[in-house]
């Protein structure tokens, strides 16, 4: 199996429509992204890329949401944070992502996760937090998380999972493969938190 198809959505809460027009109410978005050396591989890292620039990002990002970039290896950066305004707000992090190269030393996912949660709670808007990584973790001294391998793969890879976390909150792992695939999928995910909930996913 590629990698290119374990790259994996480990974290998200209250979950997106697939299609923008099916919501009304402004969200923020936060995407964390592996650049570490090993997304290399398999062209994992390429492929991620042209997923979030030419899929994700212009059918699922409208104006007046927010939009907070990551990216992670063994240390986390923050590169974009801003509410979409315009076209060419949206071509600015299309630019940051599609520049961006898988060079990084070690991989910290724990820290990666730590900083989205603190990030995704200081938010005052509608959250959706997305993690994209292969789940190789390795991480360096003096990391809380270096010393011990962490099988993020072995726990969040084995199936598509969407698990309750807490009123209107669900983790969900959602392995992405082919593009086309991945709409479908999605829906499916939507669907079944949708029908197992009498409250609404937005607010109207």
């Amino acid at each position: 199996m590629k990698k290119q198809s374990i790259i994996a959505v480990i974290f998200l809460i209250f979950l997106f429509s697939v299609h923008g027009n099916e919501r009304k109410e402004p969200i923020h978005v936060f995407l964390m992204i592996d650049k570490s050396l090993s997304m290399e591989e398999d062209y994992s890292f390429s492929f991620l890329q042209d997923w979030l620039n030419k899929e994700f990002l212009p059918n699922n990002v409208k104006k007046g949401d927010s939009l907070t970039v990551f990216f992670f290896y063994g240390e986390t950066k923050r590169v974009f944070n801003k509410t979409i305004n315009n076209e060419a707000d949206l071509i600015e992090i299309q630019s940051i992502i599609s520049k961006e190269k898988p060079n990084g030393p070690f991989t910290d996912i724990g820290l990666a996760m730590d900083s989205l949660k603190e990030a995704v709670q200081n938010t005052k808007g509608l959250p959706i937090a997305l993690i994209f990584s292969d789940l190789i973790q390795e991480a360096a001294y003096p990391s809380k998380y270096a010393g011990t391998y962490y099988d993020f793969a072995e726990r969040y890879l084995n199936e598509d999972r969407v698990f309750p976390l807490k009123e209107n909150y669900y983790q969900v792992t959602l392995q992405l493969e082919r593009p086309e695939t991945i709409e479908k999928r999605a829906k499916t995910i939507y669907t079944r938190i949708k029908d197992s909930t009498e409250e609404p996913l937005y607010r109207q």
